[in-house]
């Protein structure tokens, strides 16, 4: 049972976490992620990230972008059990962060035409009206295109995730952000276990901050503002059937492209395997030791869970 493990080695290679709050030791809810361990970088890439504890998911919180990198929930039939309705709370600012440190603030999003995108959305929890308040953290959201994405066809895949959670009884999420230094990226079809290609283009506006609010060629300078990301993944596991479903969204309107496709049809062509996700975000998942074949997760497509 990885409870029984040690701490050595339930974080071994992990990178150095801040540990300035009671928040930010993994362990103090290792029961959210510990079936499928904490995601890690592939390479010593430089990255600070921060480990976050909230109610009902644990962010790693990349200080320099001022987003999470990913959030991991572990979402059951009682958490998504659509008790409450979504809490009439406003975001607010990560208190568990190091030193020195600030995460994204009001002013960031504030006139910016981006949404605050939670990466953990609140309606998981809808059974729980604390962890749903919980959710309203700057470290559990990125800027999200608005109408035509983060409150429909991302929306759309959040409610079917929770159909899953309720029929299946647990399932567990990851869920972060895809951020592009390049001008753009293409995998080719071939390349992906689930076969459809993906093909991101980094932003035009790369980060959001009051500066340029009112002009977005205004650049928000470094370590200010929150980075926009090119595209939104989400990695669905059924722990009991050992089965993963990935999708990586680019951070678009959508409703040029959809028109009146129903959702799950849409969806399919942007399902992908779990090592694509890993390509593109330089993150490992599925870390957990003993509890599974890794290998076979990253490399795999099963049939969606979805319906």
């Amino acid at each position: 049972m990885v409870l029984a493990l040690p701490l050595a080695i339930l974080l071994a290679g992990y990178p150095a976490r801040a540990a300035d709050h009671p928040a930010n030791d993994p362990l103090t809810c290792r029961a959210i992620w510990q079936s499928v361990g904490l995601p890690d970088p592939a390479a010593d890439d430089g990255r600070e990230i921060t480990t976050v504890c909230h109610i009902g998911y644990i962010t790693g919180h990349n200080n320099a972008n001022k987003t999470p990198d990913w959030v991991v929930e572990r979402i059951t039939a009682e958490t998504a059990s659509q008790e409450f309705t979504r809490p009439d709370v406003s975001f607010k600012e990560e208190t568990a962060l190091p030193p020195g440190r600030q995460g994204a603030v009001n002013a960031d999003y504030a006139d910016s035409g981006m949404d605050r995108g939670h990466q953990a959305a609140s309606a998981d929890f809808s059974g729980d009206r604390e962890a749903m308040i919980d959710t309203f953290f700057y470290s559990n959201a990125v800027p999200q295109s608005g109408r035509g994405f983060n409150q429909q066809i991302w929306r759309e895949l959040e409610d079917l995730v929770q159909h899953l959670a309720r029929e299946r009884g647990e399932v567990v999420v990851i869920t972060g952000p895809v951020n592009l230094e390049e001008k753009g990226i293409r995998l080719p079809a071939e390349a992906d276990a689930c076969g459809n290609a993906v093909e991101l283009t980094r932003p035009a506006r790369t980060s959001i901050c009051d500066a340029n609010d009112t002009d977005p060629s205004v650049p928000c300078g470094a370590g200010a503002g929150a980075v926009v990301p090119a595209a939104l993944y989400k990695i669905i596991y059924d722990p009991a059937l050992q089965r993963v479903n990935a999708y990586v969204m680019p951070n678009i309107d959508h409703r040029p492209g959809r028109k009146k496709v129903k959702a799950l049809t849409y969806l399919s062509g942007f399902r992908v395997g779990v090592s694509t996700v890993e390509a593109l975000t330089g993150l490992r998942f599925f870390t957990a030791p003993g509890e599974m074949s890794g290998r076979s997760l990253r490399e795999t497509c099963p049939a969606t869970m979805l319906h």
